[in-house]
């Protein structure tokens, strides 16, 4: 989510990307001194990769000035900037680069190194760039790179340093950018951190430890454009000295353990594309100075311990893509000025207290891609015309809240929709055939309403049309009122990669097709707390993928299938109140069940038979071959 603002226009400013002269000039003790570091470093690489790029190219026949991703300068003809990002290079970085007295640029990003920074780097005191981002580097920061007082770009993420920030790397009056992001660096930030580096521009520490408060002199920095702070330890109130920070447009302070209010002086951050508090303590209301952020693009709240209302100012961000207020404590209703966010692609205010009818203006806004209003106190229906207004939806959640009327027919016509999750409300009629038009629908879940199947046909028609939806993952139907109609055959033309098929408690009455067995995909199947009956039908030993298999309540008989013996990934079986008999069972030794295949040691398996009419004398265990397979069946006490 997060954007960093790269700022690698800094490369313009460096005279050191002019080709080196032709008419060049034999200084051979400084440059034989270049030479060493870089032989050193080649040897450094070839050990582990005798074919790597450096050392097919660099050779000792020409200067290495025209070395690959060697620049020289015209004037002194030294080695200023060793550019080599991206080479698959593998091995560790040695002590003589400390000798490239005249470098200006070192990138070696992108590549395989390990092992520490060598403290020597801090000798190249004409270092602008440092650039050793994306590696396998190890150990703690070296202080000594404090010494680089030309220093203005630093990106050492995505490695594996420990230990604290050198303070010293915070005495580098030059630095501009500062990228330590994906680490494991600890400690806490100094109170004075922008004391001593006022043209700061980015500050991105993200995915460390670091802990304690965060610094309060950071308005200091006046010259911050991206502050990211996110997932880390961080503890304390938010300063609202960041509120003046005019020039930043990316705070992500996400993830951390900030306790008290949002400061009201951030609705002085006039330049704010991204604000990003989201799971941390925050608590308090939301502050209606942020909502005359105009030129805001994302903000994200969820995951803290907001209360009151979402203000009608709301209506200012007409900038705004991505609103985020889930899982907090807000209440009242969605404003109706939520109409004028015109550009909004994601809207997501699930789990809150929020009330009152669903504002239909939402379903106007032709931008949104993400509509989650679930677990609130709504109440309303979705509007007939709804698939004519949200041509880019991609996903809709509406659960758990007091939804009602019919599932509208138009809502195919969203042709983007992926996720349909509307259980747990109060929805009627039936579900519109026409859904099986939605080529990239992967969840449909209308668990727990009061749909029906169609009064003139006598399955369950709208399967086969979802058949369609070759991309369909989950399908959950349970807990609607489809009694008196059967499965269709059909269900046996879903695709493989449907995974989880949810028919409980729904009333179906007649047998569970053999054409089942066609879906390779399932791993779970539920049609407890129906009217099915018929035998369990043998074609499920295709169902290679089979984990979990609910069929209990319902009127089934006949044995097992010996075929069960063959789904090695069955892990839980739920067969209560049927007339089924078990396996090759020499004897009843209880109600409850275990069934524990050999390739799952770790998991069990519950088998719910009926008791025998004469509790056995003794109980005890018993074991059946089956094929490879042995059922260990033990009483299961309670």
């Amino acid at each position: 989510m997060e954007k960093a603002f790269s700022f690698f226009f800094l490369f313009t400013i460096f005279f050191f990307f002019h080709s080196p002269t032709n008419t060049f000039i034999e200084c051979t003790k400084n440059i034989s001194t270049d030479q060493s570091a870089l032989i050193d470093l080649k040897n450094q690489f070839t050990l582990v990769n005798p074919d790597n790029v450096l050392a097919r190219n660099w050779s000792t026949t020409i200067s290495v000035c025209y070395w690959i991703g060697v620049t020289c300068g015209s004037r002194h003809h030294r080695v200023i900037a060793l550019n080599l990002p991206g080479m698959h290079l593998s091995g560790q970085l040695p002590t003589s680069l400390g000798n490239l007295s005249f470098l200006s640029l070192l990138d070696m990003s992108d590549n395989f190194l390990y092992g520490n920074i060598p403290k020597e780097l801090g000798y190249l005191h004409r270092l602008q760039v440092l650039l050793l981002s994306s590696n396998n580097l190890t150990g703690e920061i070296p202080q000594q790179l404090g010494n680089l007082r030309r220093l203005e770009m630093l990106d050492m993420s995505t490695n594996n340093f420990v230990g604290s920030i050198p303070s010293s790397i915070f005495n580098i009056s030059t630095l501009k950018s500062i990228n330590l992001n994906l680490n494991h660096l600890s400690g806490t930030l100094p109170n004075n951190l922008c004391g001593n580096i006022p043209n700061l521009i980015e500050l991105h520490l993200e995915r460390n430890r670091l802990s304690g408060p965060l610094p309060t002199n950071l308005s200091s920095c006046s010259w911050l454009q991206s502050l990211v702070l996110q997932m880390n330890e961080f503890t304390g109130f938010i300063p609202r000295e960041i509120g003046g920070l005019e020039m930043l447009r990316l705070l992500a302070l996400g993830v951390n353990r900030l306790t008290g209010e949002i400061p009201q002086e951030f609705g002085n951050l006039r330049n704010l594309r991204i604000l990003n508090l989201r799971a941390n303590h925050i608590t308090g209301v939301l502050p209606k100075t942020i909502f005359n952020l105009t030129s805001l693009q994302v903000m994200q709240l969820l995951t803290n311990k907001l209360i009151g209302s979402i203000p009608r100012e709301i209506g200012n961000l007409t900038s705004l893509q991505e609103l985020d207020l889930y899982e907090n404590f807000l209440s009242g209703t969605i404003p109706q000025e939520v109409r004028r966010l015109n550009e909004v692609e994601v809207l997501d205010f699930h789990s809150n207290n929020l009330s009152g009818l669903i504002p239909e203006v939402i379903f106007n806004i032709t931008t949104l891609k993400i509509i989650d209003l679930s677990m609130n106190h709504h109440w309303g229906s979705l509007p007939s015309t709804i698939g004519y207004a949200l041509p880019n939806l991609e996903d809709l959640y509406i659960s758990d809240t007091m939804l009602s009327g019919v599932i509208p027919q138009s809502l195919s016509n969203c042709s983007q929709l992926s996720h349909i999750i509307l259980g747990f409300n109060y929805l009627t009629g039936s579900i519109p055939k026409s859904l099986g038009d939605l080529r990239f629908l992967s969840f449909f879940s209308v668990v727990r309403n009061d749909l029906s199947s169609e009064s003139s046909s006598p399955e369950l028609s709208f399967i086969t049309s979802l058949t369609n939806c070759r991309e369909l993952y989950i399908l959950d139907l349970t807990y609607n009122d489809f009694r008196g109609v059967v499965i269709p055959k059909s269900i046996g033309n879903f695709s493989s990669s449907l995974h989880n098929l949810g028919l409980a408690g729904t009333g179906l009455k007649g047998s569970i097709p053999e054409e089942i067995g066609n879906l390779s995909g399932l791993q779970t199947i539920e049609m407890v707390g129906n009217d099915l009956g018929g035998v369990i039908p043998n074609t499920l030993k295709g169902l290679q993928r089979l984990e979990r298999l609910y069929l209990g309540y319902n009127k089934l008989r006949g044995p097992i299938p010996s075929s069960f013996c063959k789904l090695e990934k069955l892990g839980l079986m739920y067969l209560k109140e049927n007339q089924i008999s078990g396996y090759n069972l020499h004897m009843y030794v209880g109600k409850s069940f275990f069934w524990q295949h050999p390739k799952h040691t770790r998991k069990l398996a519950k088998f719910d038979i009926p008791l025998p009419s004469k509790e056995p004398s003794k109980w005890t265990n018993t074991r059946d071959n089956c094929g490879d397979a042995k059922f260990g069946i033990t009483r299961l006490v309670s």
